[in-house]
């Protein structure tokens, strides 16, 4: 079916609508609904889009929204893999959902919450990634931006599993903990909760950084545990938790460890499997400061360090 109403809106909201074939669209406001699954052919809407359906959602022709995108598949699978452009973002609800956006993605919408039950892939191809709106994320998320700038830091996001990113400068501010996973970023990494740990994933978590990173905690007792043992941080390393009684612990893997702590952390515990640890700013450490560099050579001396407790290597 193909709806063409330039300037006007386009109403097929009836929930009793069952569309077999690719459902293509051209107005202002579009409203689609499909009891059952729905294919979304080309779009072109100078408004906002709202698409919901009892099945799976998946697109066979561009969708190109000028307005806010709402794809709303609760229980069901949505698969957007088009050259799509959601200029003023997209708010999911579904199962496993996977979003390309041939610019800029902007996941999330200030329409509300995007509720994803499973897992969440976002690629943006030719501009930067960000959240427009809250994401509540019970599996993994994938952000896939190649040499593009990510910036997830909506202050309601609830990422329950692994955030893997691919991006060049990274900034990840999170309200409660978060876990890291596979990430490989070209620029900076900066990764903050205001509650809560941070955390890399134990089965999938090597961070690889060609930029300085910087992990902060907010929160009283809120530690900083990156320990994957195949971690590579070309750039320095800064942890900070801000908050009293946090511990950090960091693992270089092969790549030379240069760590920062001006920012006073309770204990600190360093290790590289065969790589230089050394200090590239002041270490301020309130507890016992353990380092193991695999029998290369360790360097902490750093004229306004302060190692309060027992320090071990």
């Amino acid at each position: 079916i193909t709806a063409s109403a330039s300037g006007a809106d386009i109403d097929l909201g009836n929930a009793d609508n069952d569309f077999t074939g690719a459902v293509s669209t051209a107005g202002d406001v579009v409203v689609l609904w499909d009891t059952n699954d729905i294919d979304l052919g080309a779009a072109t809407v100078a408004g906002t889009y709202t698409v919901t359906a009892g099945g799976e959602v998946i697109d066979s022709g561009s969708l190109v929204i000028d307005g806010i995108a709402e794809v709303l598949a609760s229980g069901q699978n949505i698969t957007l893999d088009e050259n799509n452009n959601f200029k003023s973002g997209i708010r999911l609800e579904g199962v496993n959902v996977e979003v390309n956006d041939n610019v800029s993605l902007k996941l999330g919408a200030s329409s509300g919450t995007s509720t994803i039950t499973g897992w969440l892939k976002g690629y943006s191809y030719n501009g930067a990634l960000t959240d427009e709106g809250a994401l509540n994320v019970a599996g993994y998320t994938r952000i896939t931006a190649t040499g593009q700038n990510v910036t997830l830091n909506h202050a309601s996001s609830n990422l329950q599993g692994a955030l893997n990113i691919i991006g060049a400068n990274v900034s990840v501010t999170h309200p409660t903990a978060i876990e890291l996973g596979d990430s490989t970023i070209t620029g900076t990494y900066d990764v903050r909760t205001t509650t809560g740990s941070i955390t890399d994933s134990s089965t999938n978590g090597t961070l690889t950084v060609t930029g300085n990173s910087t992990f902060t905690t907010d929160a009283d007792g809120a530690d900083i545990q990156v320990d994957s043992t195949t971690n590579g941080f070309t750039g320095t390393v800064t942890v900070d938790t801000t908050g009293t009684g946090g511990d950090a612990e960091i693992h270089g893997g092969s790549t030379p460890l240069k760590i920062i702590a001006s920012g006073g952390v309770g204990t600190l515990k360093l290790t590289t499997t065969g790589a230089d640890i050394t200090d590239s700013g002041a270490l301020v450490v309130t507890g016992a400061t353990a380092i193991d560099a695999g029998g290369a050579d360790v360097a902490l001396d750093h004229g306004s360090s302060n190692l309060q407790g027992a320090v071990g290597a």
